[in-house]
């Protein structure tokens, strides 16, 4: 049994578990040099480039969500001025 894999896979699945999906590839990729029998090392390689591509499209999510947000905050702004356009002119 390679206690180094497995140490490596448990660690990749808790770094899965907390959304550190760049820490899971990594954890993951360091599993695949430690394994021993060649399933092992392809699970731990698909799960290595799983985890990037993870990682690639939950940092366009959360940026599209902070960019959707400032649009809609922009938005408000806008629609809080046309309703009032009387005190803008006084101002």
């Amino acid at each position: 049994m390679n206690e180094h894999y497995y140490q490596e896979a448990n660690h990749a699945v808790e770094m899965e578990k907390q959304r550190q999906y760049k820490a899971a590839e990594y954890a993951w990729k360091r599993a695949a040099e430690y394994a021993n029998n060649p399933k092992n090392k392809a699970y731990a390689s698909g799960r290595a480039l799983l985890n990037n591509k993870r990682h690639s499209l939950d940092k366009r999510y959360w940026l599209l969500k902070r960019l959707h947000a400032g649009q809609k905050q922009k938005k408000a702004i806008e629609e809080a001025f046309q309703t009032h356009p009387d005190e803008e002119k006084a101002s």
